[in-house]
């Protein structure tokens, strides 16, 4: 299609006239002249306005064209990112089986960078389990309880196996992840949420700070230090 330039002048009359013509008032005031006299409008203003041809996409290519000049990298200025596909996961988990868990795990990490996803982003405790889900016997002691037996061995330290292999299928896939585990240290249990780049490196991770009622009798606060200022 050729391209047509708006008259020389008012070029943002014209403009509007052809974008949104009902911002034009009508009629229009008369033009005062240097004599102080009004002019009359002219029937060819309006003709030679009309007389341009207009393709039925003229408006758009001239907005296009704007927001291609404006968006161009100005000195000083950083250039805008390219958008990031972001898969976020809600998924059930293998309660008391942490290697079952992480085969889903990467199974849904695998169908996410089919889709071409950059960041791969998973729930809270997806390796472990929420506390809020199981019911645990609070007359029983922590060694005769089976259940919280197999909850505590169903969580994963940090460092450990587990963390190398999901760093391993962040960088087998090529994403970013995010993933909630119920983190071991010791005879505490933390829900902590662990970050691994595209190429396969755990970049860190962040202790869950306050917890709810129905959490705060297995979880244990975590530190400040793991939320920067």
């Amino acid at each position: 299609m050729n391209w047509v330039s708006p008259p020389a002048k008012r070029p943002f009359h014209w403009l509007v006239r052809h974008v949104r013509p009902d911002l034009i008032p009508v009629p229009e005031t008369p033009i005062k002249t240097k004599s102080s006299k009004t002019r009359p409008i002219r029937e060819t203003d309006s003709d030679d306005r009309d007389s341009i041809p207009k393709p039925a996409c003229m408006a758009n290519q001239m907005v296009i064209c704007l927001l291609m000049i404006f968006s161009q990298p100005q000195v000083g200025v950083p250039a805008a990112r390219s958008p990031v596909r972001a898969t976020v996961v809600q998924a059930s988990i293998v309660f008391f089986d942490t290697p079952a868990t992480l085969d889903k795990a990467e199974r849904l990490i695998a169908g996410a960078a089919a889709y071409e996803s950059q960041l791969v982003v998973f729930p809270e405790a997806f390796i472990g389990g929420s506390p809020t889900y199981l019911k645990f016997d609070a007359t029983n002691s922590t060694v005769t309880d089976g259940d919280l037996q197999k909850y505590y061995a169903s969580a994963i330290d940090v460092p450990g196996p587990e963390v190398d292999r999901l760093a391993k299928l962040a960088g087998k896939y090529k994403v970013h992840i995010v993933m909630g585990v119920v983190e071991r240290a010791g005879c505490y249990l933390y829900s902590t949420m662990m970050f691994f780049d595209s190429l396969g490196k755990c970049l860190g991770l962040h202790r869950k700070l306050i917890q709810r009622a129905s959490e705060s009798s297995l979880w244990r606060s975590g530190e400040k230090s793991t939320l920067p200022a």
